[in-house]
């Protein structure tokens, strides 16, 4: 029965359907069409496409970080996956839609218009550790629109240099910067200010924004400036004091990257704050036993110290604080235990004196409140 109820169904619905006969006449129809618009408007008795429309072409770039695929901290280093969108206005190009199927943009690749439209020469820097005309990609595709708006899209991969600095671990910020720019000088194309970069949004399960993790970083901003360039790599604020032709422009960006402590915490804060506060209940135990625990809390933190110093980031100019916290107990458990030893000794000795042994009760109630101050501080500083 349910077979016969979706067949009915089935055969109701391709009723409603053209036929593929007209479908086929409808593709073919608007493809006449494109090539028409194609031909007629740039024909290069009345298009120059050697030259931009009313010079200089402003050019709006936009780029999207689609996903980071890694952020090397040993080589300082980052490999992005992204889309860049260009933008400009070119007035010659333009037809009547009525007159060509009502078509108001055509798509088409990069290649299939070469030598026919102008095109701005883009290149964007750190492709590889290599510069590269992004327009001479396969993936360059252009979408012309009947009122001459231009836009072309591109994906990149781009293989970066960062500069990575640690001296707000586990807090730091690092970035990661490249910059796109044209042989063209600025009397013939020029970079809108107004272009910007964004990272590119997927709808997740819960209906959050998906972010863009990378290891232990999380892209916290992109950063875009358009600047401008003279010769001996000058930057200037301003083309009112200089020939256009001595100035190109130039759009840089700048990836930010946070640390978001993910593997800190489980890693590393947690097994040196718990082994300290071993250390300094077991350093008040006033007997041999007490003397064997803190020898025991110091194999595990020169065990401990080993894995910290493995975790901690590379080629970094000043000590992090947990590595500074991890030496400070390592010393201060070492005088402990030459502390007990002394104490165990004199409390054991056959004459032992009253008052030695009073002002060592002084020194052991300081402790209690030097070791309290000092978890407190710790936790402070390692949370």
């Amino acid at each position: 029965m349910g077979d016969a109820v979706d067949l009915t169904l089935f055969n109701a619905l391709s009723l409603l359907l053209p036929p593929f006969s007209e479908i086929y006449q409808d593709l073919e129809r608007q493809r006449n069409n494109e090539r028409k618009i194609i031909n007629n408007v740039f024909d290069p008795k009345i298009y120059d496409s050697s030259t931009p429309f009313n010079p200089p072409a402003e050019v709006l770039p936009l780029f999207f970080v689609d996903h980071v695929q890694s952020l090397n901290e040993d080589q300082q280093l980052m490999i992005l996956h992204g889309g860049i969108l260009l933008m400009w206005v070119d007035r010659r190009i333009s037809w009547n839609s009525s007159e060509y199927g009502n078509i108001k943009e055509i798509t088409r690749r990069k290649s299939q218009l070469d030598g026919k439209v102008w095109l701005p020469k883009v290149y964007l820097t750190e492709i590889f550790f290599r510069t590269s005309d992004i327009l001479n990609f396969e993936t360059s595709e252009l979408t012309i629109t009947d009122s001459g708006h231009i836009r072309c899209t591109v994906n990149v991969l781009v293989k970066t240099s960062c500069h990575f600095e640690y001296d707000e671990y586990p807090f730091d910020r690092q970035n990661c910067s490249f910059t796109m720019y044209s042989p063209f000088t600025a009397d013939k194309m020029r970079f809108t200010d107004y272009g910007t970069a964004e990272r590119t949004y997927y709808q997740t399960k819960t209906g959050n924004p998906s972010k863009v993790d990378v290891g232990d970083f999380a892209l916290e901003r992109i950063e875009s400036k358009n600047i401008y360039l003279i010769p001996g790599s000058k930057i200037i604020d301003s083309l009112e004091k200089y020939p256009l032709k001595m100035v190109r422009s130039v759009f840089w960006y700048n990836l930010v990257f946070r640390r978001h402590n993910v593997y800190y915490v489980t890693r590393m804060v947690i097994p040196l704050f718990s082994i300290s506060c071993l250390t300094y209940a077991f350093s008040l135990l006033r007997s041999p036993n007490g003397l064997v625990w803190l020898l025991l809390c110091l194999a595990v933190q020169i065990m401990n110290g080993a894995i910290l110093m493995d975790h901690l980031p590379p080629d970094y100019t000043k000590m992090p604080t947990i590595g500074i916290i991890a030496t400070l107990v390592l010393f201060e458990t070492i005088a402990l235990l030459i502390w007990r030893f002394c104490t165990i000794f004199i409390v054991q000795a056959p004459n032992e004196n009253v008052q030695l042994r009073t002002k060592l009760d002084l020194v052991e109630n300081f402790l209690c409140v030097y070791f309290i101050i000092r978890i407190i501080h710790i936790y402070m500083k390692l949370f």
